[in-house]
């Protein structure tokens, strides 16, 4: 017998994937009256407690328990990461969304968002992050999110506002307990919060709040976005969070920090493209929230304005009749990504052509020629 045999080491596969699914939900505590209830009155539903439960934005309610919303729900929390991997979209993000329905529009015959799920592909950043303020996207285009709407009252059918660390009060504080908004609860969910954007202005949005975040022209760019002074303000910002749980403090952090990097930059207005999707099973078990199917398209689909992988790129040549020369910028004027590439390669090149010749009143000619060839 040796007494040297071998013993083959376990294979460290790191920590083991986190667990997420809630448990169903206490029926007497997601309601803001239980109906028959009767105060009191022990047999009736509720066991006589109407109003088990309250949101910590409204008034106080005696006897009621004070809820707050819930960090896992957080673009960034450590369970929508793990459930959109467990999906099998390592290439996206989950969250959640206050969304209008339109109904005719996006979300054709149903009459409630809530509960309902979108692919949101990113396209066009608001004009203080675009090339010259007016043009294509300055900053890199963020990864598609998969979203479900928990909220409304975001301001019309075609707006979704994600919900991420410091991404704004909106029309209620429960957060901060040293705002000049305060709760009606009175009640609030951390100790200390991000001050800046609040209320009102968008919170720790790096293009507005945070110093060192835009370059010439006032504008923000992937070199002013991704400086080492700009991205230690967003986390010397992001930082403040403070909260009784640690876990709680560090997602919102996260939320906050990653929100606002150069290559998932959410915290800014932008263009979308969306559509109303099936949800994905494991984000429904991050909210809780799951609808019969309706026999939509399932996330992470194929067609090129609804979460592809692919560019578009414009090549604009300048003729400048002083210098005889004939000049060529290449920019990438839109990215999309997705799971798989758009339709052949993914790849549309647009060739624009300007003249550079004076005209009668001083300016630039305004004639121009344009080209779109389209490889697919």
């Amino acid at each position: 017998m040796r007494a040297d045999a071998a013993v083959d080491a376990p294979i460290d596969t790191g920590p083991p994937p986190i667990s997420y699914a809630l448990d169903p939900p206490n029926q007497m505590m997601n309601q803001f009256f239980i109906p028959s209830c009767q105060a009191g009155v022990a047999t009736s539903p509720g066991g006589g407690h109407c109003t088990q439960g309250q949101n910590a934005c409204e008034g106080t309610k005696q006897g009621a328990q004070v809820n707050f919303l819930c960090p896992r729900f957080m673009l960034f929390s450590d369970e929508m990461a793990q459930a959109a991997l467990d999906d099998g979209y390592p290439g996206l993000n989950y969250g959640v969304v206050g969304h209008d329905v339109e109904t005719g529009g996006i979300d054709g015959n149903v009459t409630i968002s809530c509960c309902q799920c979108y692919q949101l592909v990113f396209s066009l950043p608001e004009n203080g992050a675009q090339v010259g303020g007016n043009g294509a996207s300055a900053i890199p285009i963020p990864p598609p999110l998969v979203v479900q709407a928990f909220n409304t009252s975001a301001g019309g059918g075609k707006n979704f506002d994600v919900f991420m660390g410091a991404g704004g009060f909106g029309a209620f504080n429960a957060c901060d307990p040293n705002a000049s908004m305060t709760s009606p609860s009175g009640k609030y969910l951390y100790t200390q919060f991000p001050p800046d954007g609040e209320p009102g202005s968008g919170g720790e949005n790096a293009a507005t709040q945070i110093a060192g975040c835009k370059g010439t022209n006032n504008l923000t760019t992937t070199a002013s976005l991704s400086a080492t002074t700009c991205q230690t303000n967003v986390a010397t910002a992001c930082g403040k969070f403070k909260s009784s749980s640690a876990t709680v403090t560090t997602e919102s952090i996260r939320s906050c920090v990653q929100s606002n990097a150069p290559d998932t930059y959410y915290h800014i207005n932008w263009k979308i493209y969306a559509k109303r999707v099936e949800c994905p099973t494991h984000l429904t078990q991050v909210t809780g929230c799951k609808l019969a199917s309706q026999g939509l398209p399932q996330s992470g689909g194929h067609h090129a304005r609804s979460g592809c992988r692919g560019f578009i790129l414009q090549v604009w040549l300048h003729d400048d009749d002083h210098a005889g020369l004939l000049h060529a910028h290449l920019r990438l004027a839109e990215q999309r990504q997705g799971p798989e590439p758009c339709g052949g390669g993914g790849l549309r090149l647009v060739l624009l052509l300007r003249s550079k010749r004076r005209s009668s009143h001083g300016g630039l000619d305004g004639r121009r020629g344009e080209v779109n060839l389209s490889f697919r």
